[in-house]
């Protein structure tokens, strides 16, 4: 009887130091919102480059997001690294409107173009003829949003610009997209 009783203390005593532990570790965390992956500014945030982390108080940044619905499609202001929580005031808050004749229009980027292109930048797009030779120029031309994607063939990432056009150009400029036959200049 003894020796059920000691058995019976230490094993209270154990779960009880477990429990202590458990609960200061846990205790006082924050839960915010963290980048997954390297976040380019511009870019429209999906829940796959998202995840959360409980941090503790003093690690917690000024306004940093704690929820992920208050981010997801919109795009931000800021490059964001692995692991970077996310501020409020690098989220952007404009709504894109497009007028009766305009649409938007996706374009795959070179890499050097997608490391120079932003959202609201204005952009020049130029067709190129079988030739090498200059065709038509869509000019003024902005672009609404920048979007990185995962290649499932080679598993890099392409980024794409969402470009607001009117309808009659994207009817023109699409064989040109589709056959990588343009040039894009930045204003």
């Amino acid at each position: 009887m003894n020796k059920i009783v000691k058995i019976a203390i230490i094993s209270g005593i154990l779960v009880f130091i477990g429990a202590f532990f458990v609960l200061q570790n846990t205790q006082g965390m924050i839960s915010v919102v963290t980048a997954k992956k390297p976040i380019a500014q511009g870019t429209k945030v999906t829940s796959d480059m998202l995840e959360m982390k409980k941090v503790s108080p003093g690690a917690v940044i000024p306004n940093a997001v704690k929820n992920e619905t208050g981010i997801l499609g919109k795009s931000l202001k800021i490059d964001r690294t692995t692991g970077d929580q996310i501020p409020k005031t690098a989220i952007t808050n404009e709504s894109i409107s497009l007028s009766g004749d305009q649409v938007f229009m996706n374009i795959p980027l070179s890499k050097e173009d997608g490391s120079l292109i932003n959202a609201g930048d204005q952009i020049n797009i130029i067709t190129i003829n079988g030739s090498n030779a200059q065709g038509n120029a869509v000019n003024d031309v902005k672009v609404a949003e920048i979007h990185s994607l995962a290649s499932s063939s080679s598993g890099n990432s392409d980024t794409i610009a969402t470009v607001i056009v009117s309808k009659k150009d994207s009817i023109m400029l699409a064989p040109f997209i589709k056959s990588n036959s343009f040039k894009i200049v930045k204003e």
